[in-house]
């Protein structure tokens, strides 16, 4: 079940919500300020976040505009402001949809369905990338560089999908701190932040002085320089990343007699997969 988060001050309208929203398929967290709100989305990652615009302690818009500094989270306001000028601030601070109280129960599943769908169809576009030598499967969290799995702490994958997921731009030192220790984290952090992305390189295979992945920029952070490699139309990209898995699945769990055995059919079918892609190409 997805996971959401309301933000509400009113104690019978979260009463409501936690009642509701199990029924239309979510889990659900309550908070009732917005540096609550900005500490769960920080510390539970929820897949949609449900804010009133009338909190005690921030205002709807600058809790939008902190979220949208570190996260895409979905957030959907459900306010009863008639202001249409308030409801313009929110969208433009980064909201994804808005909803007017006093609501129907299909409007709110309406809405949750389209957050839903357009979740579903940016994690299909970009389950997984290549990028010059080095695979990223964004979906199991696994690396590969040419062929063989890098080991990645925590912190060192959290920073390579914030960089490797917006390819050609820079993300700056302040977003990737947040991403990585929640919106408390301050300039404090981005020492510790430089001695990860230095771990990060080595094991990518990167040089900071002339990068094919991670580039610094001064004073600002950091850009992925990384072109992605187009997908193969076919599919055959997609497999070739599946068989590297499923290599490094079989030297982890497969035994002694059974791995070489294993391995040989695998490299015939890389063989077989090698000589498809020739013979396609040559056919064009």
């Amino acid at each position: 079940m997805a996971l959401a988060l309301v933000v509400e001050d009113d104690a019978s309208t979260l009463a409501m919500f936690a009642e509701l929203l199990p029924s239309l398929g979510h889990t659900v967290l309550l908070a009732s300020t917005g540096r609550e709100c900005l500490e769960l989305a920080a510390s539970r990652s929820p897949d949609v976040i449900l804010l009133d615009l009338g909190l005690p302690d921030l205002t709807g818009t600058t809790v939008i505009a902190r979220l949208r500094e570190w996260t895409e989270i979905p957030i959907v306001v459900v306010s009863g402001s008639k202001q249409v000028r308030r409801k313009a601030d929110a969208l433009d601070a980064g909201a994804d949809d808005f909803i007017d109280k006093p609501f129907d129960i299909s409007e709110l599943r309406a809405r949750l369905d389209v957050v839903q769908r357009r979740l579903d169809a940016a994690q299909e576009r970009s389950t997984s990338r290549d990028f010059d030598g080095v695979s990223v499967d964004y979906t199991r969290r696994q690396v590969h560089r040419d062929g063989e799995e890098v080991r990645l702490t925590e912190t060192e994958w959290l920073i390579l999908e914030g960089l490797s997921r917006d390819a050609g731009r820079i993300v700056t030192h302040r977003w990737l701190s947040t991403r990585v220790w929640g919106p408390h984290a301050g300039a404090e952090t981005h020492q510790s932040l430089r001695v990860h992305v230095k771990s990060l390189r080595a094991k990518l295979g990167d040089d900071a002085k002339d990068p094919r992945h991670i580039r610094t920029e001064t004073g600002l952070g950091y850009r992925w320089v990384s072109s992605p490699t187009p997908e193969s139309p076919d599919g055959e990209d997609d497999l070739r990343r599946r068989l590297d898995a499923v290599r490094e699945d079989v030297r982890r769990w497969a035994g002694e007699d059974r791995t070489d055995r294993l391995m040989v059919l695998l490299d015939a079918a890389a063989d077989e997969l090698a000589s498809l892609r020739d013979y396609r190409q040559s056919d064009r």
